[in-house]
Formats: C-alpha cells, sequence, structure tokens
C-alpha cells in the first residue's frame, strides 16, 4: 500500500513539473523572422501607375496591389467548406491596379 502512495505522489509531482515547463515555454514570445521590402512596385509596375494616374479622369482613384478577397467574396448561402474552398482561391491573390469611381455608390 505504501508504495502506491509514493507512486502516485511521484505521477502529480511530475505532471506538475510538466505544466509548469509547459507554461513557462507557451509564455516566450515567439521570434517572426521579416525583412522589409525596399519598393511596393517594380520599375515596370511604377512606370505603368505614373500611366495610368495621366490617362484616367477626376472621378477615377487607381490603387495598386489590391487583394482580390478585398473587392469580391463568395456568395452567402453556400455550405461553410464551399465558401472557405472559394475564398482560398481569392484571398492570396491580388490586383496589380484597380481603378475605382470615386462617387460613392453601393451595389447589391
Amino acid at each position: 500500500m505504501n508504495w502506491i502512495v509514493i507512486s502516485l505522489f511521484i505521477v502529480v509531482v511530475l505532471a506538475i513539473v510538466i505544466v509548469k515547463l509547459s507554461q513557462k515555454q507557451g509564455t516566450q514570445p515567439i521570434e517572426y523572422l521579416y525583412q522589409k521590402i525596399d519598393t511596393l512596385f517594380s520599375p515596370a509596375e511604377r512606370s505603368f501607375l505614373g500611366v495610368l494616374n495621366q490617362a484616367v479622369d477626376e472621378n477615377t482613384q487607381v490603387f495598386g496591389k489590391v487583394r482580390v478577397a478585398d473587392v469580391i467574396t463568395p456568395k452567402k448561402g453556400m455550405p461553410r467548406g464551399e465558401w472557405q474552398k472559394s475564398f482560398n482561391k481569392i484571398s492570396g491573390k491580388h490586383f496589380d491596379f484597380l481603378l475605382c469611381n470615386k462617387k460613392i455608390e453601393t451595389y447589391s
């Protein structure tokens, strides 16, 4: 009987030590390694942006590097899995340039 108590005590102590160690590791900040990209546009894109800005009228605004998912989204009412698949197809893509009408309009 005495060995059962001792074994149980050892298991409890080990469990507490494991929990404490995992909590310590979980609270350490994760360092993400990134670096700044020097330019948003390549020289060719920058040149084309200048041409676009000259070509459009005062009612048009040119934006660059816009995520497709910021402009369109899958339709509501789809099953969750189908919606997610549709969203994943566009979420990592972007428009190099997006021309927008400056007038505020609502579309449904």
